[in-house]
């Protein structure tokens, strides 16, 4: 039995957000794997349409929280599931209503509302152990498409600044091209109105300003990045010019050098002014390259989603199954032994295995083995830990040249390799008797 505690103020609502990670790091609320908000249940009873999610319908999708005096969440589980199918429910139909579409991550979304309908029949006729199997299902898929779901707006947001960067010299070009003021408050006026034109249309074409809750503070962010690296380019470039000048005053020596950028810049104007000069022809370029980039771009189009997929091997399985394990090796929470018990222990049989390796790998560090008998030492690069269930699974037993394998509720009993026997002296006739001691 395991429960969680919360201390809040009193009267206060508490929303509470899990993910894995270490604590105060941004890694564990990035990938979020249980949600307890309290969101209308209305949202999962009947679903709304894309047309009709706002930005209002979304906040209250990400629910008002639990009241502090409520002291007890019931069915923790399944209002996790719930909460968080509502939360990527609403996001995705508000994706949907312009145009951003994820069908992978659709289809996975349908199924956990499948399976929270069943663990919901299985709690109203009391059968628990079907109702954990299918809400941790349903709290799967889910904790599977919140970080999709989240990370596709944030990538049209991002997507938004990046225009804005491309925006700035496509600013300066039209209007040199265009209007070419001789003066410097003219070519400014100029600069900034095309810059703010075509950040109005972006601002009532792009998604991304449909999706921010505050649009305005987009073009505000990025407007202080380009005038703070202005800034710093301005500086970094005094400076440079600083210690030139002190070093050519201490050496005698004073050098003139024409900066890469000036004469870059300096070919760019004139290349403008070239083209003002023919723009019958460059109005045919510009609109043969931008057809150009609007084909390519629809061919070769990036989509993300999630597939499944089966990797032959030539080798023969000793036996039918399927191993359970992290994508880097790394440990695996005791709860996770639970979810593969509760989905699968009534069609299989479920063996858990644990493994220890030595911490130093670059110097191959090894776990030293002692033997109280015969005073001898050895050496083991890890360990393998199973249960006694085991044999069922792989057959391993049938591998043993002397001895048994391990029996339930045995503690302390290990087996060794050949190898390591003969270096710490033992024999079959020291099978049950001899003694080792492990880690000092």
């Amino acid at each position: 039995m395991q429960a969680g505690v919360v201390f809040a103020e009193p009267g206060k609502p508490v929303k509470i957000l899990a993910g894995t990670g270490l604590f105060g790091q941004g890694a564990a609320l990035s990938s979020i794997r249980f949600m307890l908000t309290n969101a209308d249940p209305s949202f999962y009873e009947e679903p709304l349409n894309p047309q009709d999610v706002e930005l209002e319908t979304v906040q209250q999708a990400q629910g008002r929280g639990f009241p502090v005096d409520q002291g007890m969440i019931f069915h923790p589980s399944l209002q996790a599931a719930r909460d968080m199918w509502i939360v990527d429910d609403v996001r995705m139909k508000q994706l949907a209503r312009y145009g951003i579409v994820l069908e992978g991550l659709e289809f996975l979304h349908q199924q956990a509302h499948e399976a929270l309908r069943q663990a919901q029949d299985r709690l109203h006729n009391y059968d628990y152990s079907g109702y954990f199997t299918h809400v941790r299902e349903a709290l799967g898929l889910e904790a599977r498409i919140y970080p999709d779901v989240r990370s596709t707006a944030n990538d049209t947001v991002r997507a938004v600044i990046f225009y804005f960067a491309l925006l700035l010299p496509f600013s300066f070009f039209c209007e040199r091209f265009f209007f070419a003021a001789s003066e410097v408050r003219n070519q400014i006026f100029g600069f900034v109105g095309i810059f703010v034109g075509v950040f109005l249309l972006l601002r009532w074409v792009h998604p991304a300003f449909k999706l921010s809750g505050s649009p305005y503070i987009i073009f505000l962010a990025f407007v202080i990045l380009a005038l703070g690296s202005l800034v710093v380019v301005i500086v970094v470039g005094r400076f440079m010019e600083l210690i030139q000048r002190r070093r050519g005053a201490a050496s005698g020596l004073h050098e003139t050098d024409v900066g890469r950028l000036s004469v870059g810049f300096a070919a760019t104007i004139l290349g403008i002014s070239n083209l003002r000069k023919r723009r019958f022809r460059t109005c045919l370029n510009a609109i043969t390259l931008t057809l150009l980039t609007f084909s390519v771009a629809s061919f070769t189009s990036v989509q993300s989603g999630i597939s499944f997929y089966r990797l032959p091997r030539a080798t023969e399985p000793i036996y039918e199954g399927a191993l359970v394990r992290d994508r880097a090796w790394s440990p695996m929470q005791p709860s996770s032994l639970r979810f593969v018990e509760s989905a699968f222990g009534d069609k299989a049989i479920v063996v858990p295995r644990s493994w220890q390796l030595s911490q130093v790998q670059a110097e191959r560090a090894f776990i030293e083995f002692e033997s109280l008998d015969t005073g001898r030492s050895a050496f083991a690069h890890g360990l393998v830990g199973f249960t006694a269930t085991e044999p069922r699974v792989s057959g391993i037993d049938r591998f043993l040249t002397a001895g048994r394998f391990f029996e339930a509720g045995e503690v302390d009993v290990v087996i060794l390799p050949d190898i390591l026997a003969s270096v710490l002296g033992v024999t079959d006739q020291d099978l049950g008797r001899s003694s080792l001691r492990l880690y000092g």
